[in-house]
């Protein structure tokens, strides 16, 4: 595997870890979640308009309602995630929410395609 890969995959975990982190430092504040999403979308953007720019005008009903229905999940994840930092520890709430989130997938979405 190429050094560059590995670098990114590291620094790709140490994110993840670091957001995790400071969102339980933030006892779950659905502000910090507003302000991480609008931070994410200020960086993702320029690079999903320019990889997008000649595919997206020919979505049709059903990639956009798989869009939304993404965006859906991720938010009641993010709720859920949220209100068990600040219910309880990160130790105890993240690997519990990885295990059900694969559960869901595994019978609820994964089967479909």
């Amino acid at each position: 595997m190429p050094l560059t890969a590995i670098a990114l995959i590291l620094l790709g975990a140490v994110i993840h870890a670091g957001w995790n982190v400071v969102a339980k430092k933030a006892q779950g504040d659905t502000r910090f979640t507003f302000f991480s999403s609008v931070l994410m979308a200020a960086v993702w953007t320029p690079l999903a308009l320019w990889l997008g720019w000649d595919v997206v005008p020919t979505w049709g009903f059903t990639e956009w309602a798989l869009m939304a229905a993404s965006g859906f999940v991720h938010w009641v994840y993010f709720v859920c995630l949220l209100t068990g930092y600040r219910k309880s520890d990160l130790t105890v709430v993240y690997p519990g929410a990885w295990e059900r989130a694969l559960a869901v997938l595994h019978h609820g979405g994964a089967g479909v395609w």
